[in-house]
């Protein structure tokens, strides 16, 4: 009575026709897919914790190099202090791999790169009248594995190990004649485990940055909820060879109730991300630094039936490389249908489509991948 503990386990059968997200020789396999879950959350009526663990094991019917088993645990906690304040925490671990289609995967694994982040937080939140305010201060830390490269050996990557702490304070008033607005003001710092070796001196990569937004939370009740924000950002880095990032900042998660049946979901948002990419070109070349990340997306559920639902997604990104030469452009994009057999199981059906252009000096490869998945889940 005084928790509800929710499991699930989710089985999938997954084509790919570009394992390997590949220019050229793309290679095709059929990929299973196993994850158990559970969630643990306390009925209360005042204060809240929450607990929960999930495993994702791969298996792949040709290229059993592929094959890797992820999971994490984390839980939180919320303590209310009389009726206007409250002091959260979370905590959690994750043990997880890098997709051959990201970015930062380095060309010459045999085997998926892995690594694992471990992160923590707390916050606090007190209520004025109209006005709200909250701060928090969150810690993650990166730890990559070596992994086994194309030539028989191992690579280590220490150097891009790193560890992260947010710091965020925010203010919400609430008008009067209704709708929220809000400033919003953060602080970062990236201080790397150790230096990167690099043709023309190791370089350092440790950064500092700020973020400030300014914008509305909405609310209008089985129409329109969610909030946007626009502001400023700034990414210093600390070896003078790595470019600033810096530029306008964007936020925005907004859903449209058109129907009764029908949800769109869109938004978007501009930051500043690790790039993680190596690139020595000539003595002196550049790697790292960050790169700004743009995207849009847009998201579709329609009732087609009470118990059949059909849904497509698309996003767009583009990664502007600060520090080196070089530009990506991302698609992916979905459509899928879910039918609900009853309370317990559910079968469902996709088709996804992920494309990569990437230009300049330090180009990446181009890849296009379609993706052909049949899932059955199980939860109580």
């Amino acid at each position: 009575g005084a928790f509800t503990i929710r499991p699930e386990i989710e089985a999938a059968a997954e084509y790919n026709d570009n394992v390997f997200a590949a220019d050229v020789g793309a290679e095709e396999d059929v990929v299973f897919r196993i994850t158990p879950s559970v969630a643990v959350e306390s009925d209360w009526s005042r204060n809240a914790l929450g607990l929960r663990a999930k495993v994702v094991d791969w298996r792949y019917a040709d290229f059993s190099s592929e094959e890797r088993t992820d999971w994490s645990v984390d839980g939180n906690g919320r303590l209310d202090i009389g009726a206007r304040s409250s002091v959260r925490a979370t905590a959690g671990y994750e043990s997880t791999h890098e997709g051959r289609e990201d970015a930062g995967s380095p060309l010459s694994l045999a085997e998926p790169s892995e690594y694992t982040t471990s992160y923590g937080s707390v916050g606090f939140t007190h209520e004025f009248n109209r006005l709200q305010v909250r701060g928090d201060v969150q810690l993650r830390n990166y730890d990559y594995k070596a992994y086994k490269n194309a030539f028989g050996g191992t690579t280590d990557q220490d150097n891009r190990d790193y560890d992260r702490i947010d710091y965020t304070a925010r203010a919400d008033y609430a008008l009067p004649k209704g709708g929220v607005v809000f400033v919003e003001g953060g602080f970062n710092t990236r201080d790397y485990d150790q230096e990167t070796a690099n043709i023309g001196g190791a370089i350092n990569q440790d950064s500092d940055g700020y973020r400030a937004l300014v914008g509305t939370r909405i609310d209008l009740t089985n129409l329109l909820r969610g909030e946007i924000a626009a502001g400023y950002m700034k990414q210093s880095y600390d070896d003078a060879r790595l470019t600033n990032a810096s530029g306008l900042a964007v936020r925005a998660d907004l859903e449209w109730f058109i129907t009764g049946i029908t949800t769109i979901g869109f938004g978007g948002s501009r930051e500043v991300q690790e790039a993680q990419i190596f690139y020595n070109p000539i003595p002196g070349g550049l790697l790292g630094g960050g790169a700004v990340v743009s995207s849009v997306y847009g998201r579709v559920d329609h009732e087609l039936l009470r118990n059949v639902v059909l849904s497509g997604d698309v996003a767009y990104r583009d990664y502007d490389y600060k520090s080196f030469d070089r530009n990506d452009k991302r698609i992916e994009a979905g459509v899928g249908a879910e039918y609900l057999m009853n309370r317990t199981l559910s079968f469902g059906l996709g088709y996804r489509y992920d494309d990569r252009s990437s230009d300049g000096a330090a180009a990446g490869t181009d890849f296009t991948a379609n993706r052909l998945i049949f899932r059955v889940t199980a939860r109580l």
